[in-house]
C-alpha cells in the first residue's frame, strides 16, 4: 500500500481534526513478543500496537540503528527497543503532539513533532536524539510544518546534515531545508519551488517529492508536465547539475551507490483496454551517463533499500522484490497479502524489518542474493 499524500496542506488538516482524540490520553501503545527472530522462517512480529489502541494510534515511520529500533507512533511519539523485539523506551512522548517521519545518521536518530496551537496552526519541531541515548533536543523550530509524500523520504541526513522538505506557504509549496546536525543555524535551502502562477496541473516532479540526499546535496528527476522527457539532476547550495535525460512522463530515484543511480520510469500504456502500468527499474552509470535495464517491471519499485550486490523494493502493495543491481530476474523476498499494505521497510546486514498496514513491524530474513544476469 503506498500512502502517498499530495500535499503537507491535507495532512496539517488531518492531523488538526484529530488533535483531540483519545489517544492523546494513552502516550505508550506499543507491544513487542521477546525472543530472537529465527533465521528462516515466517517473518516474525518485532513490535505492534496494542489491541486496545489499534483504533487511535498508528505507526508512521521506522529506522534501523545498530541493535535497536526506533517507531514513530502517531498521536503519542518515538520509542526504542532491541530490533528483534524486546523492552519499549519512550524517547519523545507527548499527549499534545504528533510525530512523522524517523532518519538516522551523524551518530543520531532525527524526527518532525508538530504542535498545534488554539487555532490548529501546526508548529513543527525538528528533534534529535544520540543513538541509545535518551536526551531529547530540538535543532530547528518553524511556524507551518514539514511535507509527507510516502512515495519517498522527506527527512533524511547525509553527513552531518539534515535535509528536509518544508512548507512554507500556499505559493511557494516548499524547498529542501538544510540544518547541521548537532543544531545551530539554518543552511540555505536548495530546490524551491513555487506554485504556477494561475494554478493549475503541475508535474508529478516539479516539486521534488522523491529525492535522496548524497555527497553534499540531493539527487532527483524533473519530468515537466506534457515534455515527454525527465532529467536526473543533482542539487546543491551552489545550483542544481544535469547527470542524465531520458523519455518519460514520471520517474522517481530509488537508491544510489557509488557507481549508479536507480531510479523507476512509469510507462503507461493506454492500450489495449484496460490501461496498464509497468515501471521498468533503470539504472544509470554516474560515470559515463550511460543507462541500463535492471527489471523490465518492479511493480512499482516502491520504498527502494540498496543492499549491496541487491535491491530490495515493495511491488504492488505487499510482495517484497530482490533483484541484482547487474540486472536479472527479481527474486521474492516475502508476501505479505494478508499485511493489506506495506508502509516503509528498513534494513540491517540480515533482515529487512517492514511496517505494514495492520500497525506492526515484522522481521524477514533477507534470504540468498538474486543471480545475475550473465
Amino acid at each position: 500500500m503506498n500512502r502517498k499524500t499530495a500535499w503537507v496542506a491535507s495532512m496539517v488538516v488531518g492531523l488538526g481534526a484529530g488533535a483531540c482524540g483519545g489517544a492523546r490520553d494513552n502516550p505508550d501503545p506499543l507491544e513487542s513478543p521477546l525472543g530472537e527472530i529465527q533465521t528462516a522462517g515466517a517473518p516474525q512480529t518485532v513490535v505492534r500496537i496494542a489491541d486496545a489502541f489499534k483504533d487511535e494510534n498508528w505507526m508512521r515511520d521506522i529506522a534501523i540503528v545498530g541493535n535497536d529500533l526506533y517507531v514513530a507512533v502517531a498521536l503519542s511519539g518515538v520509542y526504542r527497543l532491541p530490533k528483534f523485539g524486546g523492552g519499549i523506551t519512550p524517547i519523545d512522548v507527548s499527549p499534545d503532539a504528533e510525530v512523522d517521519e524517523l532518519a538516522s545518521g551523524d551518530g543520531a536518530v532525527f524526527w518532525e513533532r508538530f504542535t498545534f496551537g488554539s487555532g490548529d496552526a501546526p508548529t513543527l519541531y525538528l528533534r534529535r536524539v544520540a543513538a541509545g541515548d535518551t536526551a531529547v533536543s530540538t535543532i530547528h523550530r518553524e511556524g507551518i510544518g514539514g511535507y509527507e509524500d510516502n512515495y519517498g523520504k522527506n527527512l533524511q541526513v547525509d553527513g552531518s546534515t539534515v535535509y528536509m522538505t518544508e512548507l512554507s506557504g500556499i505559493t511557494n509549496l516548499g524547498a529542501i531545508h538544510r540544518f547541521p546536525t548537532t543544531g545551530g543555524a539554518e543552511l540555505p535551502s536548495i530546490a524551491p519551488f513555487t506554485y504556477p502562477a494561475g494554478g493549475g496541473y503541475i508535474s508529478a516532479t516539479d516539486l521534488h517529492r522523491v529525492w535522496i540526499a548524497r555527497n553534499g546535496g540531493i539527487v532527483a528527476i524533473d519530468c515537466p508536465l506534457n515534455s515527454g522527457t525527465c532529467t536526473i539532476q543533482r542539487v546543491t547550495g551552489d545550483g542544481t547539475q544535469p547527470i542524465a535525460t531520458f523519455a518519460g512522463k514520471e520517474a522517481y530515484v530509488g537508491a544510489i551507490d557509488e557507481t549508479s543511480i536507480y531510479f523507476t520510469n512509469v510507462i503507461y500504456q493506454p492500450t489495449p483496454a484496460p490501461a496498464s502500468v509497468t515501471t521498468p527499474l533503470l539504472k544509470i552509470d554516474q560515470q559515463t551517463g550511460e543507462i541500463a535495464q535492471v527489471t523490465a517491471d518492479s511493480g512499482g519499485g516502491y520504498f527502494m533499500l540498496d543492499g549491496g550486490q541487491e535491491l530490495f523494493y515493495v511491488s504492488g502493495a505487499s510482495t517484497i522484490n530482490a533483484v541484482s543491481k547487474q540486472g536479472g530476474a527479481p527474486r521474492t523476498v516475502a508476501d505479505l497479502t494478508g499485511s493489506h499494505g506495506i508502509w516503509r521497510i528498513a534494513q540491517d546486514d540480515t533482515h529487512l524489518f517492514v511496517l505494514t498496514a495492520q500497525n506492526q513491524v515484522v522481521a524477514i530474513p533477507k534470504g540468498t542474493p538474486a543471480v545475475a544476469q550473465p
